[in-house]
């Protein structure tokens, strides 16, 4: 009687502890307004969403930046024992409206390489055009007053756009380097250790979507609405 209790006391430990809410239990873990494990808070508009479990504090927000390019900024704490293992081509951007439903994040090192071409292809593209323009100048100005006048108003037309080429030149440097230095890579937090960093996806933002991070075992979700831009 005695081992058939300690037996029947076995198994309903083993099938509760199916149950525990833990970062190691668990292959799905969700952010649900309201729930223990889960807290939000706003920053600047942004909303930032917080898993807390055994193991792990995991924080989210997914914001929409000019010119098309979304990007999620994490930061995974390790506050257990044991190691995690992080890889960004894990995890995903489920979109529930629009044509592209899952997303994976891009490679930092091809977005910030892309960013730096544009930037130097607007370069060269105003002067190609103050080539053309500078050389219809020459002609006009043997014409008259006029023409000497249109003339001058079109190698200030260039000049402005070569600076302001020149300075979308520098943004988008800037922006590449960003991106390059801000993204989060593969890694392995050991007990202690917090990261923090970006995500990039293409694509506009969406009004609903689902962002999935996969560390170790667990993935976990947050529903994000009504980006920030």
């Amino acid at each position: 009687m005695v081992q058939r209790f300690q037996v029947i006391v076995l198994i309903l430990v083993g099938f509760f502890s199916l149950y525990s809410v833990n970062a190691y239990s668990q292959s799905v873990i969700k952010w649900e307004d309201g729930a223990k494990h889960s807290t939000v808070s706003l920053d600047d508009g942004v909303e930032n969403q917080t898993i807390t479990v055994e193991g792990l504090r995991l924080s989210a927000s997914l914001i929409e930046r000019k010119g098309g390019i979304l990007h999620a900024y994490l930061t995974i704490e390790n506050t257990g024992s044991a190691r995690l293992d992080f890889d960004p081509a894990e995890c995903f951007l489920s979109v529930q409206d629009g044509s592209n439903p899952i997303r994976r994040p891009k490679d930092p090192e091809e977005l910030a390489s892309s960013l730096v071409k544009r930037g130097a292809d607007a370069v060269t593209r105003d002067q190609l055009r103050n080539k053309s323009v500078s050389k219809n100048a020459t002609i006009t100005r043997t014409d008259g007053p006029l023409e000497t006048i249109v003339a001058r108003q079109d190698a200030q037309a260039v000049q402005r756009d070569l600076r302001d080429g020149r300075r979308k030149k520098q943004a988008l440097e800037s922006a590449g380097a960003y991106v390059r230095t801000s993204s989060l890579r593969v890694d392995t937090l050991l007990p202690g250790n917090v990261v923090d960093g970006n995500l990039w996806f293409d694509g506009k933002g969406p009004k609903k979507a689902v962002l999935s991070i996969k560390i170790g075992t667990v993935t976990y979700e947050f529903p994000f609405v009504k980006l920030k831009e």
